[in-house]
């Protein structure tokens, strides 16, 4: 099959692998696009509460100092004791102290605070409001043993269990009483139901001297949940690690150690995975349809261009001896034919073949004759009949000895008898041609050399 040809079967599988590849890249680059994405979001999350407290802290930073001279009106709190719980406050119930949106538990001698504690406290409800932050807050003293409270952000209703107010509430072992930055820990047996909690600590300073934490409660998984989304949280996995911690949404990771995002933000490890699910449920049957009708899409093209194929080669081929008709020599470029030789064949006595035998023994006479050429002459070179009892053939390199190649077809096509009764003859002239341009003329000069041949056979008879 010339070059040219074999490039045109070709293209529409080059297609069809180029799209599937491109279908694979898509896919890598989805995913990779999705991972970033919820990193992104749970990042900006973070990145709000942080901000949000840290806003809070430095505010209270600030107002503590100016709230020292009027530190005496705490004389005028009453304070609500739960004997049982050793405990004292308000907001325990909820038709106490209105005034306030939080609720204060208190721990010892908290009227010798030396800040005004209820202009504290309207304070962080003001901060608490102005942020619009729907997560549960507190703030933590580290003052004297005999001084120490919490004040929620939202009211308590205290029954049995007695919160931790210790000089640590939230800093363990690890965590430096002078450690200035913000920091996600989790809290054991927190109050009020006595379970761990995800919790953002911010510490206040006042002097230099840190007077307090304040903190605010995540429900981390919900979170982590939100910036998946309900569609994504079925094909992608969120891993948060900090300190000693590890929250994870999701199993079955697909590729982890290739197919992945990951981003660090103060201290808080953001890691977002494609889960397998992605791959077998929605990749690869998306994966698979394309395939499936690329195929069916590549059988219908390849039927039809094999039809049309057999079509062309069908309008290009004489019907009689199965050799190529004369239509052929307008593609002879296309064939790969640049030079060559060409043989032209004429058989003698041809009409009186036809009127003494009839025409079916002439149309098997050239069917014999067909075959010879076939017999002589190589498979790339091209067999034509131009009709009647006239051939061609045309090779695609130029014959250096075209007498032998002469003899050797008088010898397949004359020298047997066709029948008993018949031996068929034919006259040969031959030509050379340097360019496909020059075919035309190179015919004409065959024709007349096998013309000057058929001269000299009648005057021989």
């Amino acid at each position: 099959m010339p070059r040219s040809k074999q490039e045109s079967s070709h293209s529409f599988l080059y297609l069809c692998l180029t799209c599937i590849l491109c279908w694979l890249a898509y896919s890598c680059v989805t995913i990779f696009n999705y991972a970033e994405s919820v990193v992104s979001d749970m990042k900006n999350d973070l990145s709000q509460y942080f901000v949000s407290n840290e806003k809070i802290s430095a505010h209270l930073s600030e107002i503590l100092p100016m709230l020292e001279e009027s530190h005496q009106l705490n004389q005028q709190l009453k304070l609500t004791k739960i004997e049982s719980l050793g405990i004292e406050g308000f907001n325990i119930t909820s038709d106490q102290f209105s005034e306030y949106a939080g609720a204060l538990i208190a721990q010892g001698d908290v009227v010798n605070l030396p800040f005004n504690l209820s202009l504290f406290m309207h304070e962080l409800d003001r901060s608490w409001a102005e942020e619009d932050n729907s997560a549960p807050g507190a703030f933590f003293t580290y003052y004297s043993e005999g001084q120490q409270f919490a004040y929620t952000k939202n009211r308590l209703n205290l029954s049995s269990q007695p919160p931790r107010l210790t000089p640590f509430r939230y800093r363990k072992d690890d965590i430096s009483i002078d450690y200035k930055k913000p920091i996600l820990t989790t809290l054991e047996r927190s109050y009020p139901k006595g379970n761990s909690i995800v919790v953002l600590i911010t510490p206040v300073f006042v002097n230099n001297k840190l007077v307090g934490d304040l903190g605010m409660r995540f429900k981390l998984e919900k979170q982590m949940l939100d910036s998946l989304g309900p569609w994504l949280s079925q094909y992608m996995t969120l891993d948060i690690e900090f300190r000693d911690q590890k929250f994870s949404i999701g199993d079955n990771r697909f590729f982890p150690q290739i197919l992945f995002k990951q981003e660090e933000y103060n201290g808080i490890t953001i890691t977002a995975y494609m889960r397998t699910d992605y791959i077998t449920k929605y990749v690869l049957p998306w994966f698979l349809s394309m395939l499936f009708i690329m195929a069916m899409v590549y059988c219908v093209l390849n039927k039809h261009k094999k039809e049309a194929i057999r079509l062309s080669s069908l309008s290009k081929t004489d019907e009689l001896t199965g050799l190529f008709n004369k239509r052929v020599l307008d593609e002879m470029g296309e064939m790969g034919v640049t030079k060559g030789t060409l043989f032209y064949i004429d058989v003698n006595d041809f009409k009186d073949i036809n009127d003494n035998y009839g025409h079916q023994v002439g149309d098997d006479a050239l069917r014999y004759i067909a075959s010879g050429m076939r017999y002589c002459m190589r498979a790339s070179d091209v067999c034509i009949r131009l009709g009647g009892d006239e051939f061609l053939i045309v090779t695609n390199t130029q014959i250096l000895n075209p007498e032998k190649i002469k003899r050797k077809l008088h010898q397949a096509i004359s020298g047997t008898a066709f029948t008993k009764d018949i031996t068929l003859s034919i006259s040969i002239g031959y030509s050379h041609f340097d360019d496909i341009t020059s075919l035309t003329q190179s015919i004409h000069q065959a024709d007349k050399q096998m013309y000057e041949e058929k001269s000299r056979y009648r005057t021989s008879e």
